[in-house]
């Protein structure tokens, strides 16, 4: 088992103190790993705890709970008869320990999820979804009964105080007693005619203030971590149309696109195909974005304010992060690559850095060597490169020895695909043909189930 550092320890004494702890900690300092070990620590005899979180979150947990021994692990995927028959089969199974369920926040609003077993531990992982006081999502989730309710999330600089305010009062509903987020904000703060709210010392530490009495706030700057890189997995769950194509490619070198069909003998038009259809963007055809929605998700949510580094092996990903950017964000974003000239790119690489924009997208082949990004803090490997040379160089650009301040690295990874097999050739410094047989032991493993 994994051993507890300084900081999660007083995260675990701090959940052991209180009836529904509420976790407001920075990703990668081990806010899911602590919440194990509590509840495990909680119950030891048939117990039901529900996790209601983002899709690629809950791989995360599988993969936790996985680590720390426990047998008992339902994932609800797939489609709306495939999940009731699995949650009906694994609430009645013979298991005599902790049964964990793993959900996402929208999967179950067909039926009633929250009235399908007695709960005693429900837990909300990243739960800004639960903002909106007024949404059917909230109301949903708000009339769910458990004994314990448990909130977390890795955002503990929120924007406003409408990012707390809605899983605050459904956590502790008796310290938040407004209804909504309009009264608290009238009850606890002076509002000007022109319905801007006045900002003053008070106001402005308010919601901080008030949450410290009973929430655990952490950063990274908080524990100093020593200039460590905090490397973290966020998996992506393919689409059932684009899994379909995907298997058809894996077993036959068949790709059938609806408008067009293409057969190839060559084993390396196959990877590339399987590469492409990661992302959901193959022969100039965007089949989903499932992808793209989770980056704009991290975007927009968790790293929200931060400098980031996305990086795109491929030029269709780069354009598909741009065009996702564009269109959520209303802001213009240029993209550097092979045909983007030297001048250009130096352009773009001084504008981001001085912070006239948020985010830089590029091919990690482009800044290999010499590129000094060490005012950023996060990167993202969109798509990643399977060159181990262009891996390690582009994932030290922040490194900067002068500051003890950890580096963030972000994998997205689309789960049971070859970029899982990548990123652990990868990380293990495997050669070309030790990444391709392990990347064809996943391909016979998967054909197989």
């Amino acid at each position: 088992m994994k051993i507890l550092r300084w900081y999660q320890k007083w995260m675990l004494l701090y959940c052991l103190t209180k009836a529904n702890p509420l976790l407001f900690v920075k990703m990668r300092l081990g806010k899911t790993l602590v919440v194990i070990r509590w509840l495990s620590a909680m119950f030891t005899g048939k117990h039901f705890i529900l996790v209601v979180a983002p899709f690629s979150a809950l791989y995360s947990w599988q993969e936790e709970l996985q680590d720390e021994g426990e047998c008992c692990v339902c994932l609800l995927e797939g489609m709306k008869q495939k999940r009731i028959a699995l949650l009906e089969r694994t609430l009645t199974s013979n298991n005599s320990g902790s049964t964990w369920v793993l959900v996402n926040p929208e999967a179950y609003r067909a039926f009633d999820i929250a009235a399908a077993a007695q709960w005693s531990v429900i837990v909300f992982d990243e739960c800004t979804y639960l903002r909106n006081t007024r949404s059917s999502l909230y109301q949903y989730w708000s009339n769910a009964h458990a004994a314990i309710k448990v909130g977390m999330t890795g955002t503990p600089a929120p924007e406003g105080d409408h990012e707390y305010f809605g899983v605050c009062k459904l956590i502790e509903p008796d310290t938040f007693l407004e209804g909504s987020y309009y009264q608290f904000e009238r009850a606890n703060f002076g509002i000007l005619p022109n319905h801007k709210r006045m900002t003053n010392a008070r106001g402005a530490n308010y919601i901080s203030s008030r949450l410290a009495k009973y929430a655990y706030f952490l950063t990274r700057q908080d524990v100093n971590l020593g200039g460590e890189t905090i490397e973290q997995i966020r998996y992506v769950k393919m689409p059932d149309k684009t899994r379909a194509i995907y298997k058809r490619v894996e077993k036959e070198f068949l790709l059938e696109l609806p408008t067009e069909i293409k057969t190839t003998i060559f084993a390396m038009t196959k990877y590339i195909w399987l590469r492409h259809l990661c992302s959901g963007v193959i022969e100039q055809q965007q089949l989903d974005t499932a992808k793209a929605d989770i980056l704009i998700d991290l975007l927009s949510g968790e790293l929200a304010g931060e400098k980031v580094i996305i990086w795109c092996h491929f030029i269709a990903d780069l354009k598909v992060v741009q065009a996702a950017i564009m269109k959520h964000f209303k802001k213009e974003v240029d993209i550097v690559c092979g045909s983007v000239t030297p001048n250009r790119r130096n352009a773009i690489k001084k504008a981001f850095l001085s912070g006239e924009i948020d985010w830089f997208v590029c091919q990690p082949s482009c800044y290999r060597f010499g590129a000094d990004f060490s005012e950023c803090d996060t990167m993202i490997y969109y798509c990643l490169p399977d060159s181990g040379l262009t891996w390690e160089q582009s994932r030290d650009r922040t490194i900067d020895v002068s500051k003890r301040g950890s580096k963030h690295v972000i994998y997205l990874l689309t789960k049971d695909t070859v970029e899982v097999d990548i990123q652990k050739a990868l990380v293990k410094k495997e050669n070309r043909q030790a990444l391709t047989r392990r990347m064809v032991a996943s391909i016979q493993k998967r054909n197989k189930l």
